[in-house]
């Protein structure tokens, strides 16, 4: 299965995410009092989010039977922590344990669950942030991912197999509303571009490359 680099929806949020950055920063409005300038005097973001997790574009090409390698949308927490190098300038710490359900569909076999891959992943991302005045706060990033296989779990009728380590490059926007000093409401978007990895086990193999677009919405707090 072959999807468009750039799929007509993630160009779509990516424009929302644009206008939406633009309104605030060119709003001579939100300079007035109610900004937050915050980041003067907290350093340090800890950040509690709702997820949903997409593949947007999927490509594999498996051994012998052919067919398509394909998972589903997931809904789940996540956490992460930014520190401040300067006001406009913050590292993104990201880390934690990911499961993903695999299946083929079409093959010569017909469709069939592969199994439950559970991974380890951490992330870095540098952000930047272009306005620090204001309530509203978008911002800007890159960084990289790793992630690892912590467990596999083969479906009924499949053999144990491996899967390769997997490093990603990261972009990232979003918008924080500062609700006081120290708390904040915060919608993300990261997209992960990965490289091909490879499924390994006893008469199969398979190369697979998914990209992964993760929106988000949560609360943070400034210390």
């Amino acid at each position: 299965m072959k999807v468009n680099f750039f799929p007509r929806r993630l160009f779509r949020v990516f424009l929302s995410y644009l206008i939406i950055f633009i309104f605030p920063v060119a709003s001579p409005a939100m300079a007035g009092e109610n900004g937050y300038k915050v980041y003067e005097s907290n350093k340090w973001m800890l950040r509690a989010m709702l997820l949903d997790v997409r593949t947007v574009k999927s490509n594999s090409n498996i051994s012998t039977i052919g067919g398509d390698i394909k998972t589903p949308d997931k809904r789940t927490v996540g956490v992460d922590i930014s520190y401040f190098l300067t006001p406009e300038v913050a590292l993104e710490f990201q880390g934690g344990v990911f499961s993903r359900d695999y299946s083929i569909s079409n093959s010569k076999i017909g469709s069939f669950k592969v199994g439950t891959i559970e991974s380890n992943s951490v992330s870095l991302t540098l952000q930047y942030h272009f306005v620090t005045c204001c309530a509203f706060t978008p911002y800007l990033g890159v960084g990289a991912n790793h992630a690892w296989t912590r467990k596999v779990k083969p479906a009924s009728g499949i053999p144990e197999f491996q899967v390769q380590d997997v490093n990603s490059l990261i972009l990232s926007a979003g918008i924080y509303y500062y609700l006081s000093e120290n708390w904040s409401f915060n919608t993300s978007l990261r997209y992960l571009i990965s490289p091909d990895y490879q499924f390994e086990g006893h008469g199969f193999s398979a190369s697979v490359k998914m990209d992964t677009i993760i929106t988000g919405v949560g609360v943070a707090y400034h210390f």
